[in-house]
């Protein structure tokens, strides 16, 4: 594959995540529960990361094209999930922010503090991982 067609996909997985964004907004606006559309978000989320999991498996019996195919499939999927989760999560945060008192300012910072020392975390046990068993994961 080209640097052009990876790009390609990137970009359309980032315009998939900003279209559902927009989408389960209004959906959960239609349904008058923005919980429902941000359980399904949530449930598509926990669907697709199993399929990245299962990349070797695919290479394995049916080839490197069908894998290649399998991973952009999962990483379309993926973002897909992540834009339908985005809206309905901010519109909750300000909600619950607002009838405990609270600033919503405060606990969109907050959430984003949490999801910063997550990847933080998240990318240290990786990496001493990979050191403490010789990148042999």
């Amino acid at each position: 594959l080209s640097n052009t067609s990876i790009g390609a996909v990137q970009g359309l997985a980032q315009f998939l995540c900003q279209v559902t964004k927009g989408i389960s907004g209004v959906a959960g606006d239609l349904l008058g529960s923005q919980i429902r559309v941000l359980v399904f978000g949530t449930a598509l989320t926990l669907l697709c990361k199993p399929m990245f999991v299962m990349l070797s498996g695919v290479y394995t019996v049916f080839g490197a094209t069908a894998c290649l195919y399998w991973f952009f499939f999962a990483k379309l999927l993926d973002r897909m999930s992540k834009g339908i989760r985005e809206a309905p999560t901010k519109a909750v945060m300000n909600e619950l922010a607002r009838e405990s008192g609270d600033s919503p300012d405060h606990a969109y910072g907050l959430r984003q503090s949490l999801a910063t020392a997550g990847m933080l975390a998240g990318s240290t046990i990786a990496s001493l991982s990979f050191a403490l068993t010789g990148s042999n994961y």
